[in-house]
């Protein structure tokens, strides 16, 4: 009968070791609970037991190897019993000739001699368990590794279940309430977005003081609704993906669609819960054009009378949480899209004017992506061309 050898897992989180040496060589005679070899893990250096006893015939993986996984067969043991399997199938009557076996002395400092195994109590130094207590628990036997692996299970079950009980609120305590059904289908779908969407994020600062003067020249001069700095921004991004189409897309797991017309969404908070419209056809739209979209979408959103095509199908969205007072915002994607911008406070910031310091108004900008449908050079390229129009918006106003 043969009897495998497997790395072991010496904690939760251990994937791989290095096998560091063999202890015995092939044919030498080993009994259950011997060391025979060392690994190495990224904390210490511990020694594997035989499992059973008999004789090391075969040794699969050499001395010096390392990423070995756990459960990799490192070695076979043959009980000596019957005939044993040998190379390319043949069958050797007898096993290898028995040599003796050499002396070694690895058991760690600190643990009594015969109160537990070498490897049980480098285990049990390397993860804190008492192996007096430990041996006292059971009668005073002999620590084996499969007593301190138990008894590391107990304390890992401890552990949880005194998580779980700081952590169960008080009845009375607290109020829970209900989710919307939009909010809902939203959480379904940022988890999904974030578990399964390679993201990557750019950041940039821009000095918007040009635009902010812009703004409050165009609605000092307007009688009509005022210019807000959504509207900027979604006339901003609109002439940046005329300028970047690629990023004007969405993944459609074996394409990317790269669309003609600019559909842009943008995030709305209401009662319900958060819900993006769509300005569609913005390649086409003037500042007001767009502005009046905004207004009216927003309107709609929050007293819940959009319509399902007001809200689905866009290329890119926009999330402005400026009126806030957050300084950035870093955006989930929003599927199938590939592109969402953050979009931070206007703050009044030290800014570089030449060789010398002003103080100007600066917003923070955070792009989203998603790596599979753009790199981050095109990213790269869609963010400054935001930045350009925003710190330059003469071209926004001949919109």
């Amino acid at each position: 009968m043969e009897v495998d050898i497997v790395m072991p897992e010496l904690a939760e989180s251990m994937a791989s070791a290095k096998l560091a040496s063999w202890l015995k060589a092939e044919g030498d005679a080993v009994t259950a609970g011997q060391p025979i070899a060392e690994i190495e893990t990224d904390k210490t250096t511990v020694e594997i037991e035989a499992p059973a006893t008999g004789v090391l015939q075969a040794i699969r993986i050499p001395a010096g190897t390392d990423g070995v996984t756990v459960g990799t067969v490192l070695a076979v043991i043959a009980d000596g019993r019957g005939p044993v399997a040998g190379p390319a199938g043949t069958i050797v009557a007898t096993p290898a000739p028995i040599r003796p076996a050499r002396a070694m002395s690895t058991r760690p400092t600190g643990v009594p001699e015969g109160l537990a195994t070498p490897l049980a109590a480098r285990m049990a130094l390397l993860t804190g368990v008492d192996v007096a207590e430990l041996s006292a628990r059971q009668g005073g036997t002999r620590v084996r590794r499969s007593d301190v692996e138990a008894r590391l299970g107990q304390v890992r079950r401890s552990r949880a279940e005194e998580v779980q009980e700081t952590q169960t609120p008080v009845p009375g305590s607290f109020d829970e309430v209900p989710l919307t059904p939009m909010r809902r289908v939203t959480a379904s779908r940022l988890q999904q977005a974030k578990r399964e969407i390679p993201h990557f994020y750019l950041t940039a600062d821009c000095n918007v003081t040009k635009l902010v003067r812009l703004r409050t020249h165009l609605n000092r001069e307007s009688r009509g609704p005022k210019l807000t700095v959504t509207d900027l921004l979604l006339a901003a991004c609109a002439l940046a993906l005329r300028d970047v189409p690629l990023a004007n897309a969405t993944w459609a797991d074996d394409v990317v669609r790269v669309y003609r017309t600019i559909d842009i969404a943008f995030a709305v908070n209401s009662v319900r819960g958060l819900i993006t419209p769509i300005v569609r056809d913005c390649q086409d739209k003037t500042l007001a054009a767009i502005s009046n979209a905004v207004r009216q979408l927003t309107s709609r959103a929050r007293e819940g009378r959009l319509l399902p095509e007001e809200y689905t199908g866009g290329t890119f969205t926009l999330s402005n949480l400026g009126m806030f007072g957050v300084s950035s915002a870093t955006p989930i994607v929003n599927p199938p899209q590939c592109c969402i911008l953050g979009v931070g406070a206007i703050e009044r910031r030290p800014v570089a004017i030449g060789d010398g310091l002003a103080v100007g108004e600066v917003m923070s900008l955070t792009l989203a992506a998603d790596h599979r449908a753009i790199d981050g050079a095109t990213g790269a390229e869609l963010l400054r061309a935001i930045k350009r129009r925003l710190e330059d918006p003469i071209a926004l106003a001949a919109l």
